[in-house]
């Protein structure tokens, strides 16, 4: 009588259930380390090219007032380019101090952006149309003031705009990155010309000719 081998024959129970056990495993672990879907990049907001402003002063300070409140119905903090860190790299880019005394202060004192629900039709043409959801609108407004080296005001202007797009609804959240980008290049354009219009016309007395 011929003894069965015990071992030899577990080892190849699990030699035969152990192959799509091991290959589900695998499989499952490469899901597990796929890498999440990476977010679109944009392009830095800069504005050097446009040329520097140069005022009669010490230094430059570049601050803002502005805090978010990180909440809805506010999303400037869900910007690609979060509006104050553009205004603020305008003020570093644009102006710059040429010596003498006193300061210029540039102060943003707002930069945001709200997300404002808009109506959708119902009933069959709404469910046939897709309509526009949302409506981002975005504000921005900054100050310059120009300081003595007491702490004395001697000249000040205020600049601001507001721009808004809107979305449809469904619209994917790299699409609507990319319309926050959009809105917030657009309305630093305008800052940009609003600014340099306002030191022109009131500041000038403090700046070197061109």
């Amino acid at each position: 009588m011929h003894r069965l081998k015990i071992p030899a024959l577990k080892a190849r129970v699990l030699k035969t259930i152990g192959r799509p056990v091991c290959l589900a495993l695998l499989a499952f672990a490469a899901a597990g380390c796929q890498m999440p879907p990476t977010k679109q990049a944009f392009p830095a907001l800069t504005y050097a090219h446009k040329g520097q402003i140069a005022f009669n002063v010490g230094r430059i300070e570049v601050v803002s007032r502005y805090i978010s409140p990180m909440q809805a119905p506010n999303v400037e903090h869900l910007a690609p380019v979060p509006p104050a860190q553009a205004l603020m790299q305008w003020g570093h880019d644009r102006l710059r101090a040429d010596g003498g005394p006193g300061l210029v202060r540039f102060t943003v004192t707002e930069a945001k952006i709200v997300d404002v629900p808009l109506p959708i039709e119902g009933g069959v043409r709404g469910s046939f149309t897709r309509q526009q959801s949302d409506r981002f609108v975005e504000t921005l407004a900054a100050e310059i003031a120009v300081l003595d080296d007491q702490g004395n005001q001697k000249g000040f202007v205020r600049a601001s705009t507001e721009r808004s797009r809107t979305v449809a609804e469904g619209t994917p959240p790299a699409e609507r990155d990319k319309v926050l980008f959009e809105l917030t290049e657009a309305a630093m354009n305008d800052m940009d010309a609003n600014l340099e219009q306002a030191i022109r016309a009131h500041l000038a007395r403090f700046v070197q000719p061109q």
